[in-house]
């Protein structure tokens, strides 16, 4: 049995100024290579339907290799990487084994027992879970040892039923020939569907569509592109779904929200952008949402919706955070060390956070002692509420015609934000005669929150019906107030409007 040996426990105060504090954080030891330096990497972290934790992870050590075959040169030039990593990625060593190791908690992360041991060609298996009945699925890319020109890169889905020791192929996962696909985030979802998200794109080696891994060919916008696969028959077929069109989202997360639709969330972790998409569940499948900027704070690149309802996650050498409103804000959560490299989260039975992790990095083997930890902790969140402003149009007093003047709202949490300044900019299509614009005007909220624009002093004289103009109102929290976010709105019409009379005609 691996008993986890606690590294420190850290104390922690209570900040009267944090939004989010870490408390009872306890920082572990979960599994340690005997052979040293070790090499235990990439982890995955999830809970079968009866509420045990499995946490896998690759380990690579000095034994002969029964899996072996020599990387030939060519493609080794393909993969455009330093020597020494043919051995960490393309199973490059006829006496260094790659194993795929998955250990089994029934305490919560206290103690670990390994459950499978299973030899493997390739370390990029992040995407693992439960099915329904109790099983292990994996799915695990093929693409960095798909030495043969000849051979389809592909993604293999298997099963264990003996704790990740043996294995049985559901199904081998083609999208098209020349592609390759890979699978990051595998999740259980609450109907018994899986949903696997990951990336696919040309493939690349000797004689395929791009010559090296690096090739970006002349013209393509993009050559990596990201899918939300789903499979409601255990992982023997899968749908496709295209989702975070043209962003940069090699590495990004989901959740399943209560609705039953997903989030998806991409962090910078990969020098792409903080973006949030999600994809609604309807009779058919999935539907894609607009992608969605983040408002504020640092998104986490691994995801877990806690039942209080909060996001929580944390970036690989930065800081722990959380949100309260499905993504669009970020807090930092006080009180802990900066998290370790390629972390996944998830809440325990009593409501802590367990978040694993390996030390190190991208390190070829040899090069660092590294192992796999977690860092467990529970979370006392009071964040702020969501700022929102709206802004709607008038109508005269009869309501048949809208008229030139505004109302912007200012809420947080729904409720009012009185004595708050709401900032105009106006707009307008043509400049000839209206030499003031465009104007920049500010009003302050009410009791109820509101603040009037009234421009129909500014257009008496207009008979052109086909002129038009925008208005953005902006909300800016004051300097230090970290109470409320920001928040905009906008609101593009015609000078001239309609009655219902003339509708009726």
């Amino acid at each position: 049995m691996l008993v986890a040996v606690g590294i420190a426990l850290l104390a922690t105060d209570r900040v009267a100024a944090s939004f989010a504090q870490a408390t009872e954080v306890e920082v572990k030891e979960v599994y340690h290579p005997e052979q040293r330096p070790g090499y235990a990497c990439w982890t995955a972290l999830w809970h079968d339907p009866a509420g045990n934790l499995y946490l896998a992870f690759a380990e690579k050590r000095r034994a002969p290799n029964p899996l072996w075959e020599p990387v030939p040169l060519e493609f080794w030039e393909s993969m455009d990487l330093p020597v020494n990593y043919h051995i960490s990625f393309c199973n490059g060593s006829k006496d260094v084994i790659t194993e795929l190791v998955v250990l089994k908690s029934t305490d919560d992360g206290v103690t670990w027992t390994e459950s499978g041991r299973t030899p493997s060609k390739n370390i990029n298996a992040f995407a693992w879970a439960s099915l329904a009945d109790g099983r292990i699925i994996k799915a695990l890319s093929d693409n960095y040892t798909a030495f043969d020109p000849d051979y389809q890169p592909r993604m293999r889905i298997s099963v264990s039923a003996d704790g990740g020791t043996t294995w049985e192929v559901q199904a081998d996962v083609v999208l098209r020939e020349g592609f390759s696909v890979g699978g990051y985030r595998l999740k259980l979802l609450s109907d018994n569907s899986l949903a696997l998200l990951g990336g696919y794109r040309a493939a690349f080696g000797p004689g395929r569509i791009r010559a090296r891994r690096s090739t970006s060919r002349p013209y393509v916008c993009r050559e990596a592109m990201q899918a939300m696969l789903v499979s409601q028959d255990d992982g023997k077929s899968w749908s496709v779904i295209p989702v975070l069109p043209g962003i940069i989202a090699p590495e990004p997360d989901f959740v399943e929200l209560p609705s039953g639709d997903l989030l998806i969330l991409n962090s910078t972790v990969q020098e792409g952008p903080q973006v949030r998409q999600y994809l609604y569940k309807t009779e058919t499948g999935f539907l894609p949402g607009p992608v969605f900027d983040v408002i504020s704070g640092r998104v986490p690149e691994c995801l877990v919706l806690t039942r209080a309802g909060l996001l929580v996650g944390a970036v690989r050498g930065g800081q722990y955070s959380c949100s309260n409103d499905e993504g669009a804000t970020w807090y930092n959560i006080e009180g802990l060390p900066n998290c370790r490299y390629q972390p996944q989260i998830i809440e325990l039975s009593d409501g802590r956070l367990l978040c694993s992790w390996h030390v190190g990095g991208d390190n070829f083997f040899g090069e660092m002692d590294q192992w796999v930890g977690s860092t467990i902790f529970r979370l006392e969140a009071n964040l702020p509420r969501r700022t929102e402003l709206t802004l709607t149009r008038e109508m005269n007093e009869s309501k048949t015609k809208y008229v030139n003047s505004y109302m912007a709202t200012l809420t947080a949490g729904g409720r009012p934000l009185p004595g708050k300044t709401i900032n105009f900019s106006v707009s307008i299509r043509y400049a000839e005669g209206y030499e003031d614009f465009p104007l920049r005007l500010n009003g302050v909220t009410d009791n109820q929150g509101q603040a009037r624009l009234d421009l129909e002093s500014r257009f008496v004289n207009e008979t052109n019906i086909h002129q038009r103009y925008s208005i953005n109102a902006t909300f800016t929290p004051e300097k230090g107030d970290t109470s409320l976010t920001p928040a905009r709105d906008g609101y593009g019409a015609y000078i001239l409007s309609m009655s219902e009379e003339d509708l009726s005609r």
